[in-house]
């Protein structure tokens, strides 16, 4: 049997024309998969956001609203008379406990609520998530701190350049500032909070005016020795003063030469 093979213009012709054909319609499979695979995508990443957020809605309601309680409970046993001192000061140790525990909880369901898979602002280590945006760490402050209570006013001068390193450290310098914010601070005064950069330096400054009852949570002086490890690990220093019933913490850390040491895990 022999075949016969057409050759000339309309072969040609007909031949690019099975090609166009067979591109179109791969194209066009391509472009449907496509299509399907986005549709899919969008429904799974929404399928995630409505649990992540119904996630971050019971750990507030159960978990937030349980340690609230203790905190609160614990607070007032610290300041009944009737109890002897040692207890007194165990349940001030409780109530310092379970408050650092409720701010922590609600800086976790804040980015919980709030994650955004395309951001490059958040990065997993050893330190758990580590804000890498330094004014977004001192809004989700600035934001738990008002969720407590406080009028808090917070600013960010300069242009805001620091490496992972420093972000890290200076987030949990803030954070341990909170902290004495929510154990000492007084509600019906302002509470501020500034990061300003200039040439060679940046400065975190947290103001707030302080309780009359603050000699009930009596300070163990570790939250400022560890801020004061942290920020010497990268030539950094720790001021804090305290003037007719205002408390301020300022850190402060080089710029000229950024430092590229390791972050530590913790537990």
């Amino acid at each position: 049997m022999t075949i016969i093979i057409p050759t000339g213009p309309i072969s040609d012709a007909v031949s690019q024309s099975f090609l166009a054909a067979c591109m179109f319609l791969s194209g066009k499979m391509l472009k449907r998969t496509e299509t399907r695979l986005e549709e899919e995508v969008s429904a799974v990443t929404g399928q995630l956001a409505s649990v992540r957020t119904e996630i971050a809605r019971e750990m507030h309601d159960l978990v937030a609203y349980s340690m609230s309680q203790t905190a609160l409970r614990a607070q007032r046993a610290a300041a009944d008379s009737s109890f002897p001192p040692a207890a007194r000061q165990e349940f001030t140790r409780i109530s310092s406990t379970a408050t650092d525990a409720l701010h922590e909880l609600r800086l976790v369901l804040r980015a919980l609520r709030n994650n955004d898979e395309n951001s490059d602002r958040t990065h997993a280590t050893g330190l758990g998530t580590v804000v890498l945006d330094l004014e977004e760490s001192i809004r989700a402050v600035a934001d738990d701190l008002s969720a407590s209570g406080y009028s808090v006013t917070y600013q960010c001068r300069g242009g805001g350049h620091y490496n992972r390193l420093q972000t890290a450290i200076l987030s949990r310098v803030l954070r341990e500032m909170s902290s004495n914010v929510l154990r000492h601070a007084d509600h019906h005064r302002p509470v501020t909070i500034t990061l300003s950069q200039e040439v060679d330096k940046a400065r975190l400054v947290v103001t707030n005016g302080v309780s009359l009852s603050h000699h009930t949570f009596p300070s163990s002086g570790m939250g400022i020795l560890g801020m004061q490890e942290r920020l010497s690990a990268i030539g950094g220093s720790l001021d804090t003063l305290m003037d007719n019933g205002t408390w301020l913490a300022s850190a402060s850390i080089p710029l000229s030469q950024p430092p590229t040491l390791a972050i530590e895990d913790e537990s």
